[in-house]
C-alpha cells in the first residue's frame, strides 16, 4: 500500500466513523442534536424536528458506511463532502468551534478527492 492510499484510508476511516457515530447518535436520541437546528428551521418544518433528525441520522449512518467500505468512490465522497457543506452553516450558527470541526472534515474530503 503507497503513503497516498493510507492516508486515503485514514480520511475515509475518520471521516466515515464519525458519521456513523452521529448517525446512530441521531437515531437514539434526536432531541439531543435539536440544538444545533435553528429554531425557525424548526418551526418551518413540515414534520417534527425529531422524525427530521432521525431521517438526518439514518442519511449520516448510511454515509459513514459507505466512506468506511470504500465502495462508490468518488460518488460516496461527494455526497459526503455534500452532506457537510449542507450542514456546516447550522454548526457555525450553534457554536462557531463546532463549524471549525465540520470546516476540518470539509478540507479533508476535498484532499480525498484530490488524492483521488
Amino acid at each position: 500500500m503507497q503513503d497516498i492510499d493510507t492516508a486515503s484510508l485514514l480520511i475515509r476511516l475518520g471521516v466515515g466513523i464519525v458519521m456513523i457515530i452521529f448517525g446512530i447518535s441521531q437515531i437514539k436520541s434526536p432531541t439531543n442534536w435539536l440544538k444545533y437546528m435553528p429554531g425557525i428551521v424548526r418551526f418551518l418544518m413540515p414534520v417534527k424536528p425529531s422524525s427530521f433528525m432521525r431521517v438526518h441520522g439514518i442519511g449520516n449512518l448510511a454515509l459513514g458506511i459507505l466512506l468506511v467500505s470504500g465502495l462508490f468512490q468518488p460518488v460516496s465522497i461527494w455526497l459526503a463532502l455534500l452532506w457537510w457543506a449542507w450542514v456546516s452553516p447550522f454548526a457555525f450558527y450553534y457554536e462557531f468551534t463546532v463549524g471549525l470541526r465540520d470546516l476540518a472534515i470539509i478540507m479533508a474530503l476535498i484532499s480525498l478527492l484530490i488524492l483521488g
